[in-house]
């Protein structure tokens, strides 16, 4: 930028001080021609309120002024805070030598002396002007390299032609050069050489051309020929007669590192490191779509280990996980890289086959992978032989999507266990007995409902920093007529998928809402202890979920703040738009929400700062691990700082060692809960609980 264009764009001003119209008009005109604006004042006071209000580049004081003259305004503008460095040049009548002397002890930078020489005053204030930029450009740059030193992040300033003049210490570790001395000089270019065909079209001529700051993340060049993440920002900066542009930088390997760990872990099955069902669902899709144009068949084999469960209760089930990593290993280099091979939940796995001829011809893999599992399994100190059993399908894109082709798998897959195991099976259209079975539990679950074989138990959660129990968990039990205590894994998708899930989560809200009130009325339980409440994504979508969650509050008068309802990252991200809609109807009625089994799936971090959320819970998987795997520490670090960046609270599930709740307090994570505390409890277990807790604190 030239000096002419700044000085169209920013004219220095100058105050003329002259008790004499003639004075300033002589002088007004002389400078007005040299593109000056121009202030005036008539008198001593007038002087400095108008140099208060203009702050001018140069002040032009007449001595000989009545009231205040021009020696005692020089001073009086040396001790102001703000225009004690205004340049002053004294005109005065008096050319003697005592007068000049007085004039530089109260602070006057030059004289001049009446009858002026027109071409003198330009020239001095031409000079007086352009030195006293220099000297504010002087302080401006002392200020930003001291700014860039000590500043915490990558820092530099590059010339338009990409040559970096400043660098921090800190820049130069990023860019992996030994002292900042090495990056001075050199092109940025070098390190990030973004440009476009025209060689001024570049991400460096952007900022210098623009109003606006630029802010992205890119992939920068390292002197070591290595690439390093940044998140990188840049802003046009004045800079003696031209512009620069000013760099921040800040290192994200970390953050990339343990944002891809997470993301990983939405396709990716964190034990053994296969495809897990989202990510095999979308290939088996993908083959089918290729199979409508090519004619060709889509191959499913879907499998289990036979007797699974039993070899988790008998050795553990940390000897059970290293068994699923030895599975997939080993049908990994069977298979080769040609055949997706995923798990698909528990000890279930799945093959992909594009184009596999025939049902006989997957039925002979079958056969080859029952054999490869056959061989034994040497695990520590134990060798185990295992047996599996397999459903097959074949089909097409016109006759299956991907959900209906795993369904008749896994149909398939029951039928050869009922069969006598470890067998394969080909999937066909008589194969009914599994949806039989499904709505038999259906049916089942439905009369359950009737007949109060339903019940609730409650986990608490506490306080790791001093134990107080902060909340209670609803959890639904079922004790089966013929088939005992019952998971929630084997009939909550039942409820789901019929669309039982609103009765029963009715059931669950009413139940623990009234349980909770009459604790609180019999003086049990704390009025800040609060009651999380599980909810579906399938409830979520119902039109009448926030007036039933409000009817059950009002109909026993709970307190609506008491009240915390827990919802996965999946069932949020299903339908985020509504989600916040129906969040933001909660949070107005006070209801708390938190997202459940934080990290198991994927979450928009825009969207999760826009919801009104209180907490999120630690899925028990990252929980399980602490204290074995530096990593899972790092991912509930991350997870930990993230809520504390949202101002959300951090609960961690499946807490079940002192070890584990030790390094939890250690990344300040607020509460747990699991057995170490406490394992789910009947209604009379709780009230024992908070009768001893009472006991206890009365004691004390």
């Amino acid at each position: 930028m030239s000096s002419e264009d700044r000085g169209n764009s920013a004219r220095p001003t100058i105050l003329i001080v002259d008790d004499t119209d003639v004075g300033r008009d002589l002088i007004g005109g002389v400078l007005q021609r040299e593109g000056y604006q121009l202030a005036f004042a008539d008198n001593g006071q007038q002087a400095l309120s108008v140099a208060t209000r203009v702050r001018p580049d140069v002040i032009l004081l007449d001595v000989m002024m009545p009231g205040l003259d021009g020696f005692e305004v020089c001073r009086v503008l040396r001790r102001d805070p703000v225009l004690g460095k205004v340049p002053i040049v004294m005109i005065t009548a008096l050319d003697d030598r005592a007068s000049r002397l007085r004039g530089f002890e109260v602070g006057a930078d030059d004289f001049v002396t009446k009858p002026f020489d027109r071409r003198e005053l330009k020239m001095r204030v031409r000079t007086i002007v352009r030195l006293n930029r220099f000297r504010e450009l002087l302080e401006e740059h002392g200020r930003l390299e001291r700014l860039i030193q000590v500043s915490p992040y990558g820092v530099g300033v590059v010339r338009g032609d990409g040559v970096i003049e400043i660098a921090n210490s800190v820049l130069a570790q990023i860019l992996g050069a030994p002292d900042s001395r090495e990056l001075i000089g050199s092109s940025i270019h070098d390190f990030w050489p973004l440009r476009g065909a025209h060689p001024d079209d570049s991400w460096l001529s952007w900022v210098l051309e623009s109003d606006d700051p630029v802010r992205t993340e890119a992939e920068l060049n390292r002197l070591d020929g290595t690439r390093v993440p940044v998140e990188l920002a840049a802003a046009r900066v004045e800079w003696d007669d031209d512009y620069r542009a000013q760099i921040v930088i800040s290192d994200i390997s970390e953050r990339k590192r343990v944002e891809e760990q997470l993301l990983r872990g939405v396709f990716f099955d964190r034990l053994t490191g296969l495809p897990n069902r989202t990510l095999f669902l979308d290939r088996v899709e993908q083959a089918l779509l290729r199979s409508s144009g090519e004619g060709e068949a889509v191959g499913i084999l879907f499998f289990d280990i036979d007797h699974f469960r039993s070899i988790n209760e008998s050795l553990g089930h940390s000897m059970g996980d290293q068994l699923l990593v030895a599975v997939g290993r080993r049908l990994s280099q069977f298979l080769g890289t040609h055949t997706t091979l995923a798990r698909i939940s528990g000890d279930e796995f799945a093959i992909l086959r594009a184009n596999p001829g025939s049902s006989h011809e997957l039925m002979q893999l079958a056969e080859r992978l029952l054999r490869q599992l056959d061989l034994p399994f040497r695990l520590g100190d134990e060798e185990l032989r295992l047996s599996i059993s397999c459903g097959v399908v074949i089909g097409k894109g016109e006759d299956y999507r991907a959900e209906e082709m795993l369904r008749d798998a896994d149909t398939a897959l029951y039928m050869a266990k009922s069969q006598g195991r470890a067998k394969s099976v080909v999937f066909d259209n008589s194969m009914r007995e599994r949806a039989v079975g499904f709505m038999r539990l259906a049916n089942d679950l439905r009369a359950a409902l009737q007949r109060d074989e339903l019940y609730l138990a409650y986990q608490p959660i506490f306080a790791l920093e001093d134990r107080r129990v902060v909340a209670l968990e609803a959890l639904l039990r079922w004790r089966h007529p013929q088939h005992g205590a019952m998971s929630p894994a084997e009939y909550i998708a039942v409820a789901e998928e019929t669309g039982l899930i609103h009765t029963l989560g009715h059931w669950i809200l009413k139940s623990a809402i009234a349980a909770m009130k009459i604790w609180l009325d019999d003086g049990l339980i704390p009025r800040e202890v609060k009651l999380h409440v599980n909810i579906s994504a399938r409830q979520l979508t119902r039109e009448d979920f926030v007036g039933t969650i409000e009817e059950a509050l009002r109909s026993v008068g709970l307190p609506a703040e008491l009240l915390q309802l827990e919802l996965t990252e999946s069932a949020i991200m299903d339908n985020p738009e509504a989600s916040a809609r129906v969040f933001g109807e909660l949070n107005a009625m006070g209801i708390g929400l938190s997202i459940d089994d934080f990290g198991t799936g994927y979450s928009s971090f825009s969207y999760l700062s826009r919801m009104p959320l209180e907490s999120l819970k630690i899925d028990r998987s990252f929980t399980m691990r602490l204290g074995s795997d530096e990593r899972e520490l790092e991912i509930v670090k991350t997870i930990v700082q993230l809520g504390q960046n949202l101002g959300l609270a951090t609960i961690a599930e499946g807490v079940e060692t002192e070890r584990q709740a030790r390094l939890l307090r250690s990344v300040g994570c607020d509460a747990a809960q699991g057995f170490l505390y406490a394992r789910p409890l009947p209604d009379d277990e709780v009230r024992q609980l908070f009768r001893e807790r009472q006991s206890k604190s009365a004691r004390s």
